[in-house]
């Protein structure tokens, strides 16, 4: 049951209540398919449920084709799954009492986050839009936009994230134009950035809050007002300080009226990105799908082992063992193994000195220990989880399932051991990997592929815009895969970049969200620059071409958050 609330409570916090509830609704729906049937068919027939927990793997290995936060879902569902099996297969605890606790833990999880929806429903949406106002990274805008598209996409958060996109480009072109400026003029605009980031601080204050928002709207206007009058920029300059205040005075407007009426193109573009995303990750070609059959084979040669061996007390470490340490590469794979091994060697060990030496009492209380601090590094440690795991296993589940147990550590070490071992070579074998140098190549297909979309932004529609969107998301599937340390983190902002990239193509592309003929002229812009690896920077934007088309900013926010990515991965590759 911990394990199960751990999980679910994993995956159905973090966000709005709607989108939670989304999570907490698929969690449901797959402990039904993936938990509740295949025990209850085991009762008839073995080879049925196996066959079921195979496909439940593989079907959790298309789920992060779905987004970035589907990775903890993904992880939740598929360890959650093979728990409950293996727990069965050790033939000490019935199916029903497993299922009762699946679905009381989540039950549990799932009114907790009804009643913490009662103080507010919607705060991490308005604290991503309000963010955008105070954090000058383009990592914020990207998570602003993603928030509000997941939803509730409500036409007053909308205005209010296009008005602090608004301010923020302007405030983007203030400073970039500084670096080739003289010193009185880069002075004047370094002023005016200065006293306009205390009145967005302000106004994003407001758009947190539910409260009292006529009279923080009033000081805001107020001080709009003053920051408008005191602008003593000239030409250009001032026409980009003009196009900040007015993205301040749009977003105060919204966040005074509170339009909460849907916006229905957002849930347009992510009905139809959801359909892309899902149909690119079945193909041979998707880095998911690929790690999808690697787990699938890894468990049915994991279920043979526990079948045949006729050891099946031993059953769930074995699965654990090669559900668990698969990872998207090979290196990455014998990484985590050896984490796996190494903790499960000294919690075997700690667990023998415990049983031979501690009474009984104090044995049970370091078993509630152990499991407590197994949760409290699950995300941080999986070496430490691993050994604690074993450590409360060995002391309360051995005398469940009859076994002694200084016996059952030593084999729960060799069981993961072995299924370890299965998972880090057997599943690539069977289906190969991607190479350092082919996966350094998943980058430039994305691009490519990114580019092949936004070049029909404008044009009549082409035949092949369909196959164009899938390939566009397929390739960016692939560049979410594992990186070497020194380079993950550039990997991964470059990776949600073209994201972000796809799902505006997408948008503009199959009309699902007006833009303007400036925001077609920065698709083009964007194109060539893609194609050439994104390494170039794209020009600065112009005072009169600021306009108020969030799409357009967007695009412009999203490469420059992906150039900078590009340098960023270059320089720590070397």
């Amino acid at each position: 049951m911990g394990l199960v609330a751990l999980y679910v409570a994993m995956g159905a916090f973090g966000g709005t209540l709607k989108v939670d509830l989304s999570v907490a609704a698929l969690f449901f729906v797959a402990l039904v398919l993936f938990v509740a049937l295949p025990l209850l068919v085991s009762t008839v027939s073995l080879s049925a449920a196996a066959v079921m927990l195979i496909i439940a793997v593989g079907v959790c290995g298309i789920l992060p084709a779905l987004g970035r936060r589907y990775n903890s879902v993904r992880l939740g569902i598929g360890l959650i799954t093979v728990y409950a099996y293996g727990y069965h297969a050790t033939q000490g605890i019935n199916s029903v009492d497993i299922i009762l606790g699946t679905f009381i833990a989540f039950f549990i999880v799932f009114v907790i986050r009804l009643i913490a929806a009662v103080l507010d429903r919607d705060a991490p949406l308005r604290n991503a839009v309000a963010r955008v106002l105070t954090d000058p990274s383009r990592g914020a805008l990207e998570d602003a936009a993603f928030a509000w598209l997941a939803g509730p996409s409500t036409v007053w958060t909308g205005e209010s994230l296009i008005g602090a996109v608004q301010y923020r480009a302007a405030m983007w072109a203030l400073v970039e134009q500084s670096d080739a400026s003289s010193p009185d003029t880069t002075h004047s605009r370094a002023r005016f950035i200065a006293e306009a980031a205390p009145v967005a601080s302000m106004l994003a204050d407001t758009i947190r809050s539910r409260k009292d928002l006529a009279a923080r709207i009033a000081d805001v206007r107020a001080r709009l007002n003053e920051l408008d009058q005191h602008v003593d920029l000239e030409g250009i300059d001032r026409g980009t300080a003009e196009v900040a205040v007015a993205g301040l005075r749009r977003s105060a407007n919204a966040s005074l009226a509170r339009d909460g009426s849907s916006v229905r193109a957002a849930g347009q573009i992510r009905r139809r990105a959801a359909r892309a995303s899902v149909r690119a990750a079945l193909s041979f070609r998707s880095d998911y799908l690929r790690q999808a059959l690697r787990a699938m084979i890894a468990v049915a040669l994991a279920l043979l082992i526990v079948t045949f061996a006729g050891h099946p007390v031993f059953a769930l470490p074995i699965l654990m063992g090669a559900y668990g340490v698969l990872q998207p590469t090979f290196v990455g794979g014998l990484a985590e193994a050896g984490r796996r091994i190494i903790g499960v060697v000294v919690g075997a060990a700690v667990a023998t000195l415990i049983v031979l030496t501690a009474p009984p009492a104090i044995a049970t209380a370091i078993s509630i220990l152990a499991l407590i601090i197994a949760f409290a590094f699950i995300a941080s440690s999986i070496a430490i989880f691993m050994g604690s795991l074993v450590v409360t296993l060995t002391i309360a589940v051995a005398p469940l399932v009859h076994v002694d147990s200084v016996t059952y550590a030593i084999g729960y070490a060799i069981a993961v051991l072995v299924g370890a071992l299965l998972a880090a070579t057997v599943g690539f074998l069977s289906v190969p990997h991607r190479t350092l140098k082919t996966r350094g190549k998943a980058l430039t297909e994305a691009l490519n592929a990114t580019a092949d979309v936004l070049d029909a932004v404008g044009r009549p529609p082409a035949s092949d815009i369909q196959e164009r969107l899938l390939e566009a998301f397929r390739t960016q599937q692939n560049t979410a895969a594992a990186a070497p340390p020194a380079v993950w983190h550039a990997d991964d902002e470059a990776s949600q970049a073209v994201t972000g990239l796809n799902l505006l193509a997408l948008a503009m592309v199959l009309g699902f969200a007006p833009h303007s003929r400036t925001a077609e002229n920065t698709a083009r812009s964007v194109t060539p620059l893609l194609r050439d690896g994104a390494r170039q920077p794209l020009r600065a934007a112009a005072a009169e071409s600021l306009s108020d088309d969030a799409l357009n900013q967007l695009l412009t926010a999203e490469y420059g958050r992906l150039h900078h990515a590009v340098l960023a991965r270059a320089d720590r590759s070397r």
